[in-house]
């Protein structure tokens, strides 16, 4: 993998300690901070200065690695976690799983989460989500049912994994007995749960179900993840005037679109001549932050040439 050309002095004199928890700290700010290739050149100088990454080197590492998924990287780092003595530190672990998950190599994945000596509710989802989007819905529920005879309780995060891979009309019925999990379990009360679910009905072409749930989040907890979600829902499904509602329904409710927003109302140009009364794709994208304005052009472009 090739590494940025990072100023090294410049990294230098922020770790002038040259001490592992000091290489810590400046890996764990760089992933704070979406500079993945960064942390993982600090890793690299970590490991040239003799010190011995540790549990809280390595949870940091894997996850800048799997923002880059890159199989030998993966498998480099794998080894060095195998070397030391945290192979089988639960964070680790689960980093590693959620490594192998980003690059979907789910069986390396499921190789560590049957090593791991404990298995947390964070383990389980990461497996669980790794399966669930590459559609392999009965290894899903066979890792639910395992995860209940290990008396692990599902939480938030497990209801949204098992629905991230749901896009056709023979699996709501799948999505149905994750909603009325997520019910039985108290979550169904979650905004990012809600929103999950909305966009999973939208996806399998029950968007009745989709605004229901929409319906349902209270106006103040409605977030522009909330309007998204149903928006592209609608536009997924062509409902062109459904879109146009929810969009004024948007600007009553003073939530500004984004470039998601954006982005999935550029699926419905060429069906009709004005998406929404009184609100352009022009004045939507003013809206939408400069530098992402590319990506929205460039959708633009592929649109207009398959027309």
């Amino acid at each position: 993998m090739a590494f940025p050309a990072t100023s090294t002095r410049a990294l230098t004199s922020v770790l002038n300690q040259q001490t592992t928890a000091s290489f810590n700290s400046a890996i764990r700010s760089s992933v704070d901070q979406a500079l993945y290739k960064q942390a993982l050149l600090l890793y690299l100088q970590l490991k040239r200065s003799g010190l011995r990454p540790d549990n809280l080197t390595f949870p940091f590492v894997l996850k800048a690695s799997s923002k880059l998924p890159d199989p030998k990287l993966s498998q480099m780092i794998h080894t060095h976690v195998a070397k030391s003595r945290f192979y089988y530190d639960p964070f680790v672990a689960t980093a590693m799983i959620n490594l192998y998950v980003k690059c979907r190599e789910l069986t390396n994945a499921e190789k560590i989460f049957d090593e791991m000596p404990e298995r947390d509710v964070t383990a389980w989802n990461s497996l669980i989500l790794g399966f669930s989007e590459m559609g392999f819905l009965n290894k899903v529920l066979v890792l639910l049912r395992w995860m209940r005879l290990e008396k692990i309780r599902p939480d938030s995060l497990t209801v949204i994994s098992l629905v991230q891979g749901l896009d056709c009309d023979k699996e709501v019925g799948f999505l149905r007995s994750c909603h009325c999990l997520g019910m039985r379990i108290g979550v169904s009360g979650d905004v990012s749960v809600c929103n999950t679910w909305i966009s999973a009905y939208a996806k399998c072409g029950d968007l009745g179900s989709a605004k229901l749930m929409f319906g349902e989040i209270p106006d103040g907890l409605r977030s522009i993840v909330s309007w998204n979600s149903v928006i592209s829902g609608c536009t997924y499904l062509g409902k062109i005037d459904e879109v146009g509602d929810l969009l004024r329904g948007m600007s009553r409710d003073g939530v500004r679109p984004d470039l998601s927003t954006v982005l999935s109302l550029l699926s419905l140009f060429g069906q009709s001549e004005s998406i929404i009364e009184g609100i352009t794709p022009n004045r939507i994208q003013l809206q939408t932050k400069p530098n992402k304005l590319a990506s929205v052009s460039n959708q633009k472009k592929k649109m207009n040439s398959s027309l």
